[in-house]
C-alpha cells in the first residue's frame, strides 16, 4: 500500500545495534595504537665514597632510557638520611655525606604513563682523617733541610692537600728566620694520596753567604682546611724549629778566632751563648793579644818615659810603658819629606776582606785586633753592635779608606790603633760617638789632614800621628792631651791650638817643616817633660820659650837653623 510504512521487526533492531557497536569498537581500537613501553635502566650507577661534609653529583640520564623516547622524571631516596642525603634537580642527583656509615640510594625514572624503572647504589661515608704533626726535629744545619712527619688517624678516602705556613715564633729573645731562608718560600703544601698511611713535609734551607745569627727559629703551622675538605686537623698543628747556622758563614779567619776563644771545633755548634763569652779576637788567631802599647807599632814614637806623664791605665788590660826607659836618639834621624815605611814586614796574610756581620752577636767583645792582612776596605757596619768594645787595632793592613759611620756604635771604645795602613783621609764623622776614646794611633799612613771633631774628645790623652803627610791640623785639639806625637809630617807651623793641656808631658814635632816658634807657643805646658823639635827649619828661638817648663827633662833641637839659644 503506497505511503504505508510497515514497522521493522524487533529482531532486526537488535542486530543493527550490535553491528554499530562493533564498528565503533574497531574504530576506537585503530585510534589508540599499540601499548607504551616502560623506561629501562642502562648499566649500573657506581657506588660512591664521600668524606663527611663532601657532596657529589650523578647524571642520571646516562643510566636510564625510554624506548618510546618520552621524557623521564627522576626521584631518589636514601636509606638513612642521617648518613647521606639526596636531592634531585632535573636529571642530576646530589648526594651529601653527613656522618660515617653506609646507605643505599634508590633512584627511580618514571615516564608520562607512570611506567618506572629503578637503579640502586651504595654511598659510603668513611671516617674523616685527622692530620697532625708527628715527632718534629728540633733543628738542622743551614746547609741541609728538615723533614717533618705527618700523622694520619685513618687513611684518606680521597686525595687530600695539606697546606702549611712557615713564620716567626713571636719570641723577642730569639732571632727569626724569614722567607729568604727557605728554598720554596714561606708557604707550601703536601699532596697525600687516597689510602696513604703516612706523609711528610720537607723544608729545604737556603745556604747563602750572608752572616746570620747562630740560631734562627721559625714555626711550622698547618693551615686550617676548608669546611668541605676531606680532612681535619688534630691537636698538634704547630711546632717551632731552628736553623742551626753557628758561625759557619763568617769569614774563615773570624770563624777560627771565635771557635778558638770558646773551645769548639764544629762551627755549627756555636750558639749565641758562646758568642757572648768572647771578649778578645785576634786575627790571625795565632798571634797573642796585644797588652803593650809597643804591640801597636809605638816603636816609631820614641816614647822616652812617656808613661810617667800618661794615665796609668788607658784601658783595662793595657800596661803603659811607665817606669821603663826607652833611650831617645842623641841626634836627629835623617830627614825625609815622605812617610817612613814601617819596620814591620807589613801585610803578609791571605785575608782580603771581611763580611758584614762577621762580628755580630759578640756583645761582650772588649778587644779586637786585625793585623797583617790584605784588607783594603771595610764594610760600613762591620763594627755594628759592639757596644762593649774598648780596644780596636787595625794594624799593618792595606786599608785605604774608612767608610762614614764606621765607629759610630763604639761608644765604649778607649783605644783606637790604625797604624801602618794606606789611609789617605779620615771621615769627617770619624769621632762621632767616641766620647770615651783615650788613645788614638794613626801612624804610618798617608793622611794630609785631621777631622775637626777630634777637638770634642774630652777624654783623649794620647795621640800619635807620626809618619803621615799632615800639612795642617784643626784649630783646636783635644783639651786633655798628655801625649802628642806629630813627627815626620809636613807641618809648617806649630799647632798652638793643640798646646793648651797642662797635662801634656810629651810633645814631638820633629822632622816637619816648621820655620818659627811663635812667642808663648808652649806657655801653657807647665807639665811638659819631653819636647822634640829636631829636623825642622827653625832659625830663632823666642825669649822665655822654656820659662814655664819646670819639669822639662829632655829637649831635642838638632838639625835646625838655630844660631843662638835664648837665656833662661
Amino acid at each position: 500500500m503506497d505511503g504505508y510504512c510497515r514497522p521493522i521487526p524487533f529482531r532486526f533492531l537488535i542486530r543493527f545495534a550490535f553491528l554499530v557497536t562493533g564498528l565503533l569498537a574497531v574504530a576506537c581500537d585503530d585510534k589508540q595504537g599499540p601499548e607504551s613501553e616502560p623506561p629501562r635502566a642502562v648499566g649500573t650507577i657506581p657506588d660512591q665514597l664521600l668524606p663527611e661534609g663532601r657532596s657529589a653529583n650523578v647524571e642520571l640520564s646516562a643510566h636510564f632510557t625510554d624506548p618510546d623516547g618520552d621524557a623521564l622524571a627522576y626521584s631518589a631516596a636514601s636509606s638513612n638520611t642521617s648518613i647521606a642525603s639526596v636531592t634531585v634537580a632535573g636529571s642530576v642527583v646530589t648526594i651529601t655525606a653527613i656522618s660515617v656509615g653506609v646507605v643505599r640510594v634508590i633512584v627511580t625514572a618514571t615516564d608520562p604513563d607512570g611506567n618506572a624503572a629503578q637503579q640502586a647504589f651504595d654511598v659510603a661515608v668513611p671516617a674523616t682523617p685527622l692530620v697532625q704533626l708527628g715527632r718534629t726535629p728540633t733543628g738542622a744545619p743551614e746547609n741541609g733541610g728538615i723533614v717533618i712527619p705527618l700523622k694520619l688517624s685513618v687513611p684518606p678516602a680521597v686525595p687530600i692537600t695539606v697546606a702549611y705556613t712557615l713564620g716567626a715564633d713571636n719570641d723577642a729573645g730569639t732571632a727569626d728566620a724569614d722567607a729568604d731562608d727557605f728554598a720554596d718560600g714561606a708557604t707550601g703544601s703536601v699532596e697525600i694520596e687516597a689510602g696513604a698511611t703516612e706523609a711528610a713535609i720537607e723544608i729545604v734551607f737556603i745556604d747563602d753567604e750572608d752572616v746570620e745569627p747562630p740560631r734562627e727559629v721559625f714555626t711550622l703551622n698547618l693551615d686550617e682546611p676548608a669546611s668541605d675538605a676531606a680532612y681535619k686537623l688534630g691537636a698538634d698543628r704547630s711546632a717551632a724549629m731552628t736553623i742551626e747556622e753557628g758561625v759557619c758563614d763568617r769569614t774563615p779567619e773570624v770563624m777560627d778566632a771565635i771557635l778558638s776563644e770558646v773551645g769548639l771545633q764544629d762551627c755549627v755548634a756555636a750558639t749565641a751563648q758562646h758568642l757572648r763569652r768572647v771578649s778578645i779576637i785576634a786575627i790571625p788567631s795565632s798571634q797573642p793579644p796585644a797588652t803593650w802599647l809597643s804591640d801597636f807599632n809605638l816603636e816609631h814614637n820614641e816614647l822616652c818615659d812617656a808613661g810617667s806623664s800618661l794615665s796609668p791605665s788607658v784601658t783595662p788590660g793595657w800596661r803603659w810603658p811607665g817606669g821603663q826607659s826607652t833611650e831617645c836618639p842623641s841626634e836627629s834621624p835623617e830627614r825625609s819629606q815622605d812617610p817612613k815605611p814601617s819596620s814591620h814586614t807589613g801585610a803578609t796574610g791571605t785575608l782580603t776582606a771581611l763580611k758584614p756581620g762577621d762580628f755580630s752577636g759578640l756583645d761582650n767583645l772588649a778587644r779586637l785586633i786585625i793585623r797583617g792582612t790584605l784588607i783594603e776596605t771595610l764594610p760600613a757596619d762591620i763594627f755594628k753592635g759592639l757596644a762593649n768594645l774598648r780596644d780596636l787595632a787595625l794594624v799593618e793592613n792595606r786599608i785605604t779608606e774608612l767608610p762614614d759611620g764606621l765607629f759610630s756604635d763604639l761608644g765604649a771604645l778607649a783605644a783606637l790603633a790604625l797604624p801602618s795602613n794606606r789611609i789617605t783621609a779620615l771621615p769627617s764623622d770619624m769621632f762621632s760617638g767616641l766620647g770615651q776614646l783615650q788613645a788614638l794611633l794613626i801612624d804610618s799612613n798617608l793622611l794630609t789632614e785631621m777631622p775637626d771633631g777630634i777637638a770634642g774628645l774630652g777624654r783623649l790623652v794620647f795621640v800619635s800621628a807620626t809618619n803621615n803627610r799632615l800639612t795642617e791640623l784643626p784649630d783646636a785639639g783635644p783639651p786633655a792631651l798628655a801625649y802628642l806625637s806629630l813627627r815626620s809630617n809636613q807641618l809648617a807651623t806649630v799647632p798652638t791650638g793643640w798646646l793648651s793641656s797642662p797635662a801634656l808631658g810629651h810633645l814631638d814635632l820633629a822632622d816637619n817643616r816648621i820655620v818659627e816658634l811663635p812667642a808663648g807657643a808652649f806657655s801653657q805646658l807647665a807639665g811638659l817633660q819631653q819636647l822634640f823639635l829636631f829636623g825642622n827649619d827653625i832659625a830663632v828661638l823666642p825669649p822665655d820659650l822654656f820659662g814655664n817648663m819646670r819639669f822639662l827633662s829632655r829637649l831635642m833641637l838638632a838639625d835646625n837653623e838655630i844660631s843662638a839659644i835664648p837665656s833662661g
